[in-house]
């Protein structure tokens, strides 16, 4: 479902050259979870937002959902993020002006596929929102905030969800919630590629991978 082969990125920060990803290997079959850990710095936002086709690498191949995203094209790679990858952010990522309902069914981000209302008005039962649907973001806690964010990642039912630090804002309690909706979507059959600090996605995780230093040291 995920497969990195090589894969470098630097940077040119004036006459220096900067690498944040060195040389990765690594592949995450379908229907798994990963958890991809280390310090700050190390790469795991660079890494997330290359699977992501958001980023491509300096060296290195990318497969996802059998695609090759090095032969894309740049509207080729914004209708494979809408179809078949939902994101989740740390910082929720939700239109401020927008109700809960409108800001889950505005997933896939006006290209390819758009929810039914019906399937919006599921899922926000599912994750307990629907006393919350005609709220503005700025209405609800953090927690809801996040569940509204995964909401809209996963309404669509993509076959791959990228999460970066989704649980970054959280108390332990919500952090839990976050992981576990995840977790109940690998069971699914979804593919969950997770870049976080936390503890608590090692209990559920199929592989848990660890950069350090822009390397994979481990996984």
């Amino acid at each position: 479902m995920i497969e990195l082969s090589g894969v470098s990125k630097e940077y040119r920060n004036g006459r220096r050259i900067v690498r944040a990803l060195d040389g990765i290997d690594l592949e995450i079959p379908e229907g798994h979870f990963a958890a991809i850990k280390g310090p700050s710095g190390c790469g795991k936002s660079t890494l997330l937002m290359i699977v992501g086709a958001m980023l491509q690498p300096t060296a290195g191949k990318v497969l996802v959902c059998g695609r090759k995203l090095a032969t894309l094209s740049g509207p080729e790679r914004a209708l494979l993020r809408a179809d078949q990858i939902g994101f989740v952010f740390q910082m929720f990522h939700l239109v401020p002006y927008l109700t809960v309902f409108e800001n889950v069914i505005l997933a896939g981000g006006g290209r390819g596929r758009r929810p039914e209302r019906g399937a919006v008005d599921g899922i926000l039962a599912r994750f307990g929102l629907s006393d919350r649907s005609t709220h503005l973001p700025g209405e609800l806690s953090a927690g809801e905030r996040q569940r509204v964010a995964l909401a809209r990642a996963l309404v669509l039912h993509p076959p791959v969800v990228l999460a970066d630090e989704p649980t970054g804002n959280l108390d332990p309690g919500n952090a839990a919630e976050v992981v576990r909706i995840l977790a109940d979507y690998r069971d699914d059959g979804g593919t969950v590629m997770m870049v976080t600090h936390s503890p608590v996605a090692d209990e559920v995780a199929d592989k848990v991978v660890h950069l350090g230093g822009s390397a994979l040291v481990s996984g």
